[in-house]
């Protein structure tokens, strides 16, 4: 796949958090001269029967009013177009990226106070496991996010520098600092081996011979994060989407309580292999 981006989805239910979700994405639409489609779903509701559709009419009028209220609020001169599905909001989602042959899904996420829950919580959960493109979670902050760096986080596997490549196109745009950083519990020699050589080669692919890996020696791999976080402000959060997911072995049960604090943190996550055979 390219890594270049010339088509953003923004899928919208026009809360706050999905309206902040698109000026970030016009904003960074802007900067890559990529066009948008915003997109919205009606879920019919079914159990009205006899009045349905009466009521998907209106629904669609009030979101396609809605949907040039948004377009006409934003302050860049980009390209967007809408479309509005009928049924459920992650199939049609899914659906939409395949159609339209979408490069990058930005979308907010709900403010439950809890990072696990704002990425693996209602729609968000659904299509992360599934999208076969880069998603970025907008969080529900009190202000738009304002990104100076890029905080990507590796297990050092084979995927990983073309994922590095993706997210440090992305940052040149945000004119933002990329952070490798690797969480490890212990640091042991197969660590130590398996770190020099990815860092001999992320340094060849791109051609930065300063670029090295941050080692985060932490018990609790989420209060790593965290705490690597809380050095780095104004950053989002860069996680590569394994088979067996970093996501699925950070966000355990006995973790999501540790993350109140930065649920205010955006997240890229980026499918493993999407960028691995790219030039």
């Amino acid at each position: 796949m390219k890594k270049e981006i010339s088509h953003i989805l923004v899928p919208t239910d026009f809360s706050a958090f999905s309206n902040r979700a698109f000026r970030f994405a016009s904003r960074l639409a802007d900067l890559l001269n990529a066009k948008i489609t915003l997109f919205h779903v009606v879920e019919p509701p079914y159990n009205f029967a006899t009045a349905i559709k009466g009521m998907i009419e209106m629904m669609e009028k009030n979101a396609l009013s809605r949907m040039q209220q948004l377009i006409d609020s934003s302050d860049y001169e980009i390209k967007i177009e809408t479309q509005i599905r009928h049924g459920r909001t992650s199939l049609e989602i899914l659906d939409c990226v395949d159609r339209e042959q979408v490069d990058l899904v930005v979308m907010g996420s709900r403010g439950q106070s809890k990072l696990s829950r704002a990425v693996l919580g209602s729609v968000s959960e659904k299509i992360a496991h599934q999208l076969q493109v880069p998603l970025f979670l907008i969080p529900d902050a009190s202000d738009d996010p304002v990104i100076s760096s890029l905080i990507f986080t590796t297990d050092f596997r084979k995927d990983d520098p073309g994922n590095l490549l993706f997210a440090s196109s992305v940052a040149g745009y945000l004119d933002a600092d990329v952070l490798p950083v690797h969480m490890t519990k212990d640091y042991d020699f197969d660590d130590r081996i398996r770190h020099h050589g990815f860092t001999d080669v992320i340094q060849e692919e791109t051609g930065d011979d300063t670029l090295r890996v941050e080692i985060v020696n932490s018990k609790n791999l989420l209060h790593g994060i965290a705490e690597f976080a809380d050095k780095h402000k104004h950053s989002a959060l860069v996680f590569n989407r394994y088979k067996k997911s970093v996501l699925q072995k950070l966000f355990k049960k006995d973790h999501t309580d540790e993350m109140v604090v930065y649920s205010d943190i955006p997240l890229l996550i980026i499918p493993s292999g999407l960028f691995s055979d790219s030039p």
